[in-house]
């Protein structure tokens, strides 16, 4: 029978989980708070209270040194995330304070608490930026309390951003009540809201300010594509517009508002606009701007250039744009009604109908027009994986391919497969370079079986880089046996690289070929590995016999701080280091690994070390240092 203990009985009168509380404990023990967890972000509250309240208590001098930094102080994060009482704690027992960011930061996440205890209670204030985020964010009572309270200063974006955000409460605020913000009104607010759409904010404007036209806010409002500030601003106020107007409605699929623009406005129906239409498809409003367009448009011109086809200048109505991104875009009926109507495209229709896949576009141009397409077709059709389409352009037309179709069917064996038995374009190199790394294994396979590329050497050093390992171990042994019994620095190369990729799965492949057991690999990895602080693969290579460390290993590691990596290399290395050990590591602030270098190596240091220390500002690296230096 258990015993239960008298603190149990405390706990569960408590409603306390004993597991879960002992789990917790274990938890904070084999990992205390640390800076990170006080500045990280997604932390909650409480863990980041914790964490101050461990460095504050256990570790005051770190909690120092990084409040120092006004880049990551604290209490600007505390403030900036809401945190009301980690900003407490540290205003309470601390001295480092905060700077203006903390004020800034939390007026712009709406952390009014923050807002009012910072202000009651420090004395670094806020900038412009405190209350023109506030604005820009919408926090009106944020707002109201930085105007009232704290006679904080802002500026005219302030209202800008209010408007182009739809924040019409704030906007409202400043116009009844603080009468100081009359110069920081501009047209920009009006032209603002009407280009990012904000239509409610519009009209207000209109009926309360008179820092803008209509005729403004119509111009923004097409700039910005939004039709119904547009629809507003036509429909209740005398402003004028001009013929973009009408491609703005049709990018809308608003066939309403295209009538109303060409039947009450005068707009005339352009070329830009059918051509916006065509590219999204709404037949209804191609329909109807073919129907009633102006002949005169100057529009073809500039969407025919935009995209690098041509145009007949002689007439004056065309434009190869319409067909050619309506079967882009896979809009057959568009493409057919704009045929029949005598549009003219180019060889961009076929081609990027046949890139997209658009097999029931490429047909009906190949069957209706003569236009035609490019090598491009059949490249980018097999690189995009539609063989249905290769097949058809193979079968119906004759501008065939390059190369790149085949180099980009790398991942897709069926493509591979058809362009090797029914084309003659072959491939490049390229089509090995690009099968590794994707690690298609299959596809090599049909490659060296039906002599589809040569493979070269380098393809195994990229498998080891890669760490493809089936790959690898296909081209060792089916392809490249040869090559490799005539010039076996090929391996050792690749042994390199896998090691200084960190691919240890590599590493036992090789190990497992060996003919000897007794034989030694020698590299240059050892050293890349310990510089990068690699302590599996640097085990890997010592204990499974790969030679080639040098001095070269310990100097790195200590100087990018590798510490134990630094330990191995010193309890299982004969190589040693050299002074360079501890200087670079002396000034790059690497404390434990001068430590173990000064109290368990013999070769010393120079004076740069107390030079680039002192340089750098590591104090405690500098006490260190006694004056000996080099044995």
């Amino acid at each position: 029978m258990e015993t239960t203990t008298s603190a149990q009985l405390v706990l569960s009168s408590q409603h306390i989980d004993v597991d879960d509380l002992v789990e917790q404990v274990a938890d904070f023990a084999l990992s205390p708070p640390s800076w990170d967890d006080a500045v990280a972000e997604h932390q909650t509250e409480a863990n980041v209270l914790r964490a101050v309240q461990w460095l504050h208590t256990r570790h005051p001098e770190e909690l120092k040194n990084h409040l120092d930094q006004p880049d990551t102080s604290i209490m600007d994060v505390a403030a900036r995330n809401g945190y009301v009482s980690v900003v407490q704690f540290l205003h309470e027992h601390r001295t480092e304070g905060c700077s203006i960011r903390a004020m800034n930061k939390a007026a712009k996440y709406g952390h009014l608490e923050i807002v009012k205890f910072l202000h009651k209670n420090r004395t670094e204030g806020c900038t412009y930026e405190a209350i023109d985020e506030a604005s820009s964010n919408g926090h009106l009572e944020i707002v109201r309390y930085l105007v009232e309270q704290v006679n904080a200063p802002y500026s005219q974006y302030a209202v800008e951003w209010a408007a182009s955000r739809g924040h019409l409460d704030v906007l409202q605020y400043f116009h009844e009540h603080v009468p100081s913000v009359g110069d920081k009104w501009t047209s920009t607010v009006l032209t603002n809201a009407a280009y990012f759409g904000q239509v409610s904010v519009v009209e207000w404007l209109l009926q309360h300010r008179s820092d803008g036209s209509p005729s403004e806010a119509v111009e923004s409002a097409v700039s910005g594509g939004q039709v119904d500030v547009l629809k507003y601003l036509l429909m209740n106020t005398d402003a004028e517009c001009g013929n973009n107007a009408i491609e703005t409605a049709a990018k809308a699929e608003d066939l309403e508002f295209v009538r109303y623009l060409h039947e009450k406005r005068g707009v005339q129906c352009t070329i830009d606009a059918l051509n916006s239409a065509a590219m999204s498809g709404h037949l209804d409003i191609v329909r109807y701007l073919h129907e009633n367009r102006s002949e005169a448009s100057t529009g073809p011109l500039v969407q025919c250039l935009s995209h690098g086809v041509g145009c007949d200048a002689q007439d004056e109505g065309c434009t190869t744009s319409a067909i050619d991104m309506a079967a882009a875009n896979n809009y057959l009926d568009v493409v057919q009604y704009l045929h029949e109507n005598g549009y003219k495209a180019t060889t961009y229709a076929m081609d990027e109908a046949a890139a997209q896949g658009h097999l029931d576009v490429v047909r009906f141009l190949h069957e209706n027009r003569s236009e035609g397409c490019t090598t491009n077709a059949m490249a980018k059709a097999a690189e995009n994986h539609h063989l249905d389409v290769v097949k058809y352009l193979h079968e119906h037309r004759t501008e065939g391919c390059t190369t790149a179709a085949m180099d980009a069917a790398y991942d897709d064996l069926d493509m591979l497969r058809f362009l090797h038995e029914n084309r003659k374009e072959g491939c490049t190199e390229a089509l090995v370079g690009n099968i590794i790394p994707s690690d298609e294994l299959s596809t090599l396979q049909y490659v060296h079986e039906h002599k589809v590329a040569q493979i070269h050497s380098s393809a195994l050093i990229l498998a080891a880089e890669y760490g493809s390992q089936d790959v690898l171990a296909y081209l060792y042994e089916q392809c490249l046996s040869t090559e490799v019994a005539e010039e076996p620095k090929i391996v050792l190369t690749a042994i390199e690289t896998a090691a200084m990729n960190g691919h240890e799965a590599i590493l036992e492949y090789f190990d497992a070929k060996k003919t000897d057991p007794a034989q030694v690999y020698t590299t240059k990895a050892m050293d890349k590995v310990a510089e990068e602080g690699n302590l599996d693969i640097l085990k890997y290579l010592h204990f499974h016999g790969h030679a080639g460390c040098t001095t070269s290993a310990m100097d790195k590691a200590a100087a990018n701080g590798h510490l134990m990596v630094v330990r191995f290399l010193h309890e299982y290395r004969s190589e040693g280091c050299t002074t360079t050990a501890i200087d670079q590591a002396a000034a790059n602030g690497h404390t434990d690994v001068v430590q173990f270098l000064l109290e368990n190596r013999t070769e010393g240091y120079t004076s740069n070390a107390i030079t680039a220390a002192k340089k750098n500002e590591h104090e405690e690296i500098v006490v260190l240092l006694p004056e000996q230096r080099e044995p």
